[in-house]
């Protein structure tokens, strides 16, 4: 690799470095928006489903598993909520591949870096 090859490799990785780091950022900040989001509606949901009588004015739902199960298919039945959840697993899955490509860009840099102090040992003679 010549000398000019290395410098414009290396150059620019500290930018596309910053520029992935940006990306995670922004895609956590989106996340727990919508995290967020779909939390509030599940303690709400809760809320209702523990406080949901029947016409004799019983508990419908009398029992932890009865309540999450029912918290379960009212989520899968309610659009905006399962936009949402998909919204929330496609953030998650461009933050893990941004995290791949993060590490990767780094490790290049890393080994750039490797490169860069052999050849000036090189060049000095050392």
């Amino acid at each position: 690799m010549k000398h000019q090859d290395l410098i414009d490799k290396i150059v620019p990785l500290p930018l596309e470095l910053k520029k992935v780091e940006e990306l995670i950022f922004e895609d956590n900040l989106r996340l727990l928006a919508v995290e967020k989001h779909i939390s509030f509606w599940e303690n709400n949901e809760m809320r209702k489903i523990t406080d949901e009588v029947d016409k004799d004015n019983k508990f419908i739902y009398t029992n932890d598993l009865k309540r999450k199960s029912e918290l379960e298919n009212r989520k899968r039945n309610d659009a905006a909520i399962v936009e949402l959840s998909t919204k929330a697993e496609g953030l998650s899955s461009s933050i893990k591949t941004n995290e791949i490509q993060f590490k990767f860009l780094d490790r290049e840099l890393k080994v750039l870096h490797s490169i860069v102090k052999l050849v000036a040992r090189d060049i000095d003679g050392i």
